[in-house]
């Protein structure tokens, strides 16, 4: 978890690639060792450095899914009043 805070300094000063890479490399990390809070945090900052880095809409919108179906076993957070 710790690189995926690395990640989003990384970007906040000025390194967007490189922290798209070190997020990446910590989502798959946390997905390795089958943590699966870890894996939920590590999605959340990758969505954080795709925002910051402006990102197309559709890959935000797609990492933000992943990260709110993982932490709502896939119902989605509003699924009953058809957000998704």
């Amino acid at each position: 978890m710790a690189r995926a805070d690395a990640a989003l300094v990384r970007c906040l000063l000025g390194a967007p690639d490189r922290a798209l890479a070190e997020a990446r490399k910590a989502v798959a990390e946390a997905a390795r060792i089958d943590d699966p809070i870890a894996l939920a945090i590590t999605e959340n900052m990758l969505t954080r450095v795709l925002m910051f880095r402006r990102d197309p809409v559709a890959d935000i919108e797609r990492a933000a899914h992943a990260t709110a179906d993982r932490g709502t076993a896939g119902t989605g957070c509003c699924a009953n009043r058809g957000c998704w």
